[in-house]
């Protein structure tokens, strides 16, 4: 025997209004699928004037490096930093010819006071780099940054490198 019309129809609404609520239960807790659909992925968020970048400001260019701050760079930091110790040998035996007022012969007269020690102080590091003693090397590039640093930026900022010597340095 067949229910009645209005049995069927109650049992059909009573089923789908299960479904309805099942549907909702485990969609509210279901994990979001972390893949971003198609669409999402092509849009771009839209920007408004709130959140836009600011215009770019024209800044100022940096300032030129010194001679002898470019010479460093290039040839002193460059091998501490890379650890290449016979390079830095090499230019700190250099930097011994840089210092200025260094008298060119022993006949010329005593050496000036005023960067008395440099030369001897870049000599004391090539010897510790031929050594291969990096922290000894780092000492006396501190020591002579100590001494003459602020008086070499002071007075002599712009001088050019001088050429290599053609006479032993003391």
């Amino acid at each position: 025997m067949r229910p009645p019309p209005l049995v069927l129809a109650a049992r059909s609404l009573s089923l789908a209004l299960l479904a309805f609520v099942c549907v909702a239960f485990f969609s509210a807790y279901a994990k979001p699928d972390p893949r971003p659909s198609s669409k999402s992925a092509l849009k771009a968020p839209p920007k408004s004037e709130a959140n836009a970048d600011p215009p770019a400001e024209p800044s100022e260019p940096p300032p030129p490096d010194y001679p002898l701050q470019s010479w460093m760079k290039a040839n002193a930091a460059a091998p501490i930093t890379g650890g290449d110790l016979p390079a830095l040998a090499g230019a700190l035996d250099a930097l011994a010819g840089f210092a200025p007022n260094v008298v060119p012969a022993a006949d010329a007269g005593p050496k000036p006071k005023e960067y008395a020690n440099w030369a001897a102080i870049a000599r004391d590091g090539a010897s510790a780099a031929r050594g291969n003693r990096l922290e000894a090397v780092k000492a006396t590039c501190r020591s002579c940054h100590a001494q003459y640093r602020a008086k070499y930026k002071s007075e002599l900022r712009d001088r050019p490198i001088p050429p290599p010597p053609v006479w032993p340095i003391p």
